[in-house]
């Protein structure tokens, strides 16, 4: 829920729009890279990764009011939210953090 209203939100800009409308279509769309027919619920994996992902560099660039006026939930379930994100990546061994080097490109493009 909170992606969707964000990538609503006029005050989050563009790219984060952007970035929100892929990963919504992604989670829609029935093609995926870990398909959850074929896998079952080891299939979600992929998408709680990009999800993660996407939710980490939104709350980095958007200004926390914005962010918790979306949130619907108690405020400090999102606090929780960000540092199981933050676990998830260290977890990882920082695969996620070095997808970032496509954020910063990216991010140039304004």
């Amino acid at each position: 829920m909170l992606l969707v209203r964000l990538s609503t939100d006029s005050r989050v800009d563009k790219f984060s729009r952007a970035l929100l409308l892929g990963v919504i279509a992604y989670f829609v769309l029935p093609f995926d890279v870990f398909p959850e027919g074929l896998i079952g619920p080891g299939g979600l994996v992929d998408d709680l990764l990009l999800a993660s992902w996407a939710v980490r560099r939104i709350l980095i660039r958007t200004p926390v009011e914005v962010i918790r006026s979306n949130w619907s939930g108690p405020p400090e379930t999102l606090d929780r939210l960000d540092h199981m994100i933050g676990s998830l990546e260290a977890l990882m061994g920082g695969r996620l953090r070095r997808l970032a080097w496509v954020w910063r490109v990216l991010s140039r493009r304004k």
